[in-house]
């Protein structure tokens, strides 16, 4: 997935929240009613008040892209971390975890002290054995038969012989 996109409003729906708020409802439960964020009904309470409120233009989010980005963020909900709510809390917010992870998945494989060159889908092959081996799931994974067509290289998900009986 190459990213999630934001939601997009119309114009009429900015104007009806902001005269949710007008009329005399707090920010706070007319955001929650529309079930938006405080900040986002804040800004276009600004943005409004500035004579800037305006529909956002750009490409429409399909329902089938949008049940994609919500499957996603339902299934890893327990991994995606609240930088907001970390921030807010006074918590330290670090890249160090997932440094570490590449750091370890790399390994000494290609630094440059080893001489080694790789090529980019070489790169990318050894680095889905070694996130299966840390996995623990690279056995299970080389006995699959995924239906792979067409690669110039052999997968790891079809392994040749000696890797096969190695493993």
């Amino acid at each position: 997935m190459t990213g999630i996109a934001r939601a997009r409003y119309t114009l009429e729906f900015k104007q009806e929240a902001i005269r949710l708020v007008q009329g005399g409802q707090t920010v706070s439960s007319a955001a929650k009613t529309l079930g938006l964020s405080d900040q986002t009904l804040h800004n276009w309470l600004k943005a409004d008040a500035a004579g800037r409120l305006r529909e956002v233009t750009g490409k429409a989010i399909s329902a089938e892209q949008m049940e994609i980005a919500l499957t996603y963020i339902r299934s890893n909900r327990n991994a995606i971390v609240d930088y907001g709510a970390r921030y807010r809390s006074g918590r330290r917010i670090a890249t160090s975890l997932a440094e570490s992870a590449v750091n370890s998945l790399v390994g000494r494989r290609m630094v440059k002290k080893q001489q080694m060159r790789w090529s980019q889908s070489g790169a990318h092959l050894m680095l889905q054995v070694r996130a299966a081996m840390m996995n623990g799931d690279l056995r299970q994974r080389l006995r699959e038969q995924p239906h792979i067509s067409g690669l110039p290289v052999a997968s790891f998900l079809q392994p040749i012989p000696p890797l096969f009986r190695a493993a």
